[in-house]
């Protein structure tokens, strides 16, 4: 079973259904993201978010990669709960597409609350291994494991890797790496965050430390 998190998409947007807005990146176009907007209101100009927290994780300067990075949106000013920004990447964009930030460093909790509904769910049901997308750290993962646990659950957790602070240094990898059963490079949102060129390097220290950390067992030859 896999829950949704954080992916959730916990950062969407919420714009009106069947309508799209179309940015092109070779003129200047101001975007507003206003956490206050409520959904079906947006329009070419500006959209609700369902993440509440953005304004508050963002500064200007920071690169917001909308759709899997098909729209990129630069920072220029934050008042309140709207972000302003100018379209530096243009392409359509539809409602309910994901929000990343270069590099990571969004709040958003990895479980949301449908991701515990989930795991309920996936109690009475008997799943062998929970994915957990978006862990930020070890503890996203521990927290999720003892939801589990607390529902009658026992399978393996598996850490969907897709957030940049979670393989920004050894220490992070290590992290995740310990508090999982199994790990999971999940390489369209984490090279959106970390960017194509560092995602094969990152892609392979994970695997190479996690077999480090947890050797795969000896097993008898058939005979």
């Amino acid at each position: 079973m896999w829950p949704s998190s954080a992916t959730s998409r916990d950062q969407k947007f919420a714009y009106r259904p069947s309508k799209k807005a179309k940015f092109s990146s070779t003129s200047a176009i101001k975007f507003l993201l206003d956490a206050n907007l409520g959904k079906g209101e947006g329009d070419k100009e500006k959209v609700g978010i369902d993440y509440k927290g953005l304004p508050a994780d963002v500064v200007p300067g920071d690169i917001l990669l909308l759709d899997d990075g098909r729209v990129q949106l630069k920072v220029l000013e934050v008042q309140g709960m709207k972000v302003f920004t100018e379209v530096t990447v243009g392409d359509p964009l539809s409602n309910n597409k994901g929000i990343n930030k270069l590099g990571g460093g969004l709040s958003a909790e990895a479980l949301t609350d449908k991701d515990k509904a989930d795991i309920v769910t996936a109690a009475k049901i008997g799943v062998d291994y929970l994915a957990v997308s978006f862990p930020r750290c070890g503890e996203d993962l521990n927290y999720a494991r003892r939801l589990a646990r607390d529902a009658g659950c026992d399978a393996k957790i598996v850490a969907k890797v897709e957030r940049a602070e979670a393989v920004c240094d050894q220490d992070a990898m290590d992290d995740v790496i310990l508090a999982s059963d199994v790990v999971m490079v999940a390489r369209g949102d984490l090279g959106v965050e970390i960017g194509d060129p560092e995602l094969v390097g990152i892609q392979k220290a994970l695997i190479r430390r996690a077999r480090q950390l947890n050797p795969f067992p000896s097993l008898p030859p058939p005979r």
